[in-house]
């Protein structure tokens, strides 16, 4: 029985052992939690977030010049549309150069 007494004194040391780490580890996360609030680790997620799709939005610009130089050439065309319809259709007025019309109404402005 000695040696089954021995064996049983060793695996409660163990185990003693392993509780004292497991609640030492717990302590470590349980200080940690009230340092970093929940904001706070959200806004840390977010900034990593954003670090990475700019990464990769450079990246893919560094790798497509013309897809992205074409796309920035369109959303400006865009938002430009009611200027450049204008500059366009808008000086046009069926007049003719001595003054006189040729009887037709002129052109309605292009208004978006």
């Amino acid at each position: 029985m000695s040696d089954l007494e021995a064996r049983l004194k060793e695996d409660k040391a163990l185990r003693d052992t392993a509780r004292q780490i497991v609640a030492a580890d717990l302590a470590q996360v349980k200080g940690d939690t009230p340092e970093r609030s929940i904001a706070r680790r959200a806004a840390d997620g977010v900034s990593e977030t954003s670090f990475s799709l700019a990464d990769r939005a450079l990246g893919y610009a560094t790798a497509n010049p013309l897809l992205v130089g074409g796309g920035l050439i369109a959303v400006l065309l865009f938002v430009l549309r009611g200027r450049l319809a204008e500059l366009l259709f808008g000086g046009f007025d069926r007049h003719d150069d001595d003054g006189e019309g040729d009887g037709a109404e002129p052109s309605p402005r292009y208004e978006p």
